[in-house]
């Protein structure tokens, strides 16, 4: 058991190594012992995320709930995380909007995903959104923001024509 553990906790993100992860996976979900697990699911939806397989992030995050597990913070960021990767500026909206209301609280990583890839999409009105959401969910919201400001600057975006 700790061996299949450590493969599907392994931060590797070969294509080939993620095709494993998920046939280790699934062997060990019809195993007697095992136990839904949110960090399993977490780490293969960051590795699948990080390839752009959203179909893959989506289906682990079905599977998630169909496990009888309420999606947590990290689940509903590594699907935000995910799609703002391949540019589905609503789904990841739709997804940011559904945290909240299940009553899953954004944390400073999620804010910042959120922010800082809003930005360099050019959408400043739903980062606008995102940052006046921080004065809800952060004790210090504007020190908050100043350091997601310095830490990642918006970028030059060039207007060609």
């Amino acid at each position: 058991m700790i061996c299949w553990m450590l493969l599907l906790s392994c931060r590797d993100s070969n294509i080939w190594t993620l095709l494993l992860r998920c046939q280790v996976f699934e062997f060990i979900r019809n195993e007697a012992w095992y136990e839904p697990d949110h960090s399993l699911y977490g780490d293969l939806m960051l590795m699948f995320g990080k390839k752009k397989l959203i179909d893959k992030v989506e289906k682990l995050f079905s599977e998630l709930i169909e496990e009888g597990l309420k999606p947590d913070t990290r689940a509903y960021t590594e699907l935000i995380g995910a799609y703002l990767k391949v540019d589905m500026i609503e789904k990841a909206m739709e997804t940011y909007d559904s945290m909240k209301a299940s009553g899953c609280i954004p944390d400073e990583l999620t804010l910042t995903i959120m922010i800082r890839n809003l930005e360099n999409a050019g959408r400043d009105d739903l980062a606008a959104v995102v940052k006046n959401d921080c004065a809800e969910y952060l004790d210090s919201p504007k020190k908050f923001l100043k350091e997601v400001a310095k830490k990642y600057p918006k970028r030059l975006r060039l207007n060609l024509v």
